[in-house]
């Protein structure tokens, strides 16, 4: 989820899933005419998606993730994961993900996107961040219960659907189950997703 959110707000080749593909998706679904390919006589333009960062931003957020301190044990060393003339990564740990996709990237993008971008992704952020706690009560799993789907809207309506195709998958498995708050004795704790469910 962390590559694939990365690659396509900064739009890397091979990484994004804002492909031609999604946008012929949109077009076969009719919906979402803005980011449909646009024909210009022998050949078609993709226009400019609202998630995407511009050149300049690209490398605003490059410094910001290249300059970022963590305390020791918290992440490993992103800074060198991150090659910024070239804008690509490679190497990262699946605690760097987690790191970067709960705190990191909803910081870093703050004042780069539209606002409403911003929010729904730092709420999804919220959202893991919450869920891969060392303890989770049952009155916060059933408020996280109600708001996945929320968020998952939100999601839906500014990236290409391709790109949340497996997000819907692994998030309705996590919280869509009606036995998920079940699983929560008063005498003890449950194991569920790394987290502690008291």
């Amino acid at each position: 989820m962390c590559e694939s959110l990365l690659g396509t707000i900064l739009d890397v080749k091979g990484k994004s899933k804002d492909t031609v593909n999604a946008r012929l998706d949109l077009a076969d679904l009719e919906i979402r005419n803005e980011l449909q390919l646009q024909d210009s006589g022998d050949s078609y333009d993709m226009p400019k998606a609202r998630y995407t960062l511009s050149k300049s931003k690209k490398t605003q957020f490059c410094n910001f993730l290249q300059e970022a301190k963590f305390p020791d044990g918290y992440a490993s060393n992103i800074q060198r994961c991150l090659n910024p003339d070239s804008i690509k990564w490679q190497g990262l740990k699946t605690h760097d993900c987690h790191i970067l996709l709960q705190r990191i990237i909803p910081a870093g993008l703050r004042g780069l996107l539209d606002d409403d971008i911003y929010q729904t992704l730092a709420e999804f952020g919220k959202f893991f961040r919450e869920l891969y706690s060392q303890k989770l009560n049952k009155d916060v799993l059933a408020r996280m219960k109600t708001e996945i789907p929320v968020i998952l809207c939100k999601l839906e309506k500014i990236f290409p659907l391709l790109f949340l195709m497996s997000w819907f998958t692994l998030l309705s498995t996590c919280l869509m189950r009606p036995s998920s708050v079940d699983l929560c004795s008063s005498g003890g704790c449950t194991q569920l997703n790394g987290a502690c469910i008291l």
